[in-house]
C-alpha cells in the first residue's frame, strides 16, 4: 500500500530541477505503484486523478480517503491548563 499525501516539490515546481527529474521518478513510481499487488491511497480526488492519467496509478487500485486529520467543529481543544509561576 502507497500512502499518497500529495504531489509534492516533485509534480508541482516549474523548478528545472523539478522539471528534470519528473520523468524518471514518474517511471519510477510507475514501475512500483502498478503493479498488481500494489494499492494507492490518496488524500484529496485531484492528485488520485493527476497520477491515473499520469499511468502511474492504477484506476481499479486507487482509494481515495474521505478526510485526513480532525474534524474542528466536532473535536475541540481543551483550554491550556495555567502553569504556576515561580
Amino acid at each position: 500500500v502507497a500512502g499518497i499525501t500529495g504531489r509534492g516539490y516533485l509534480f508541482l515546481s516549474s523548478d528545472l530541477r523539478a522539471r528534470l527529474a519528473r520523468p524518471p521518478a514518474a517511471a519510477l513510481m510507475r514501475l512500483a505503484f502498478r503493479t498488481p499487488r500494489c494499492a494507492c491511497i490518496f488524500e484529496n480526488e485531484f492528485d488520485r486523478d493527476e497520477f491515473i492519467a499520469r499511468g502511474i496509478a492504477a484506476p481499479a487500485r486507487s482509494f481515495l480517503i474521505p478526510g485526513a486529520g480532525a474534524d474542528l467543529e466536532r473535536f475541540q481543544p481543551d483550554a491550556c491548563p495555567s502553569v504556576p509561576s515561580e
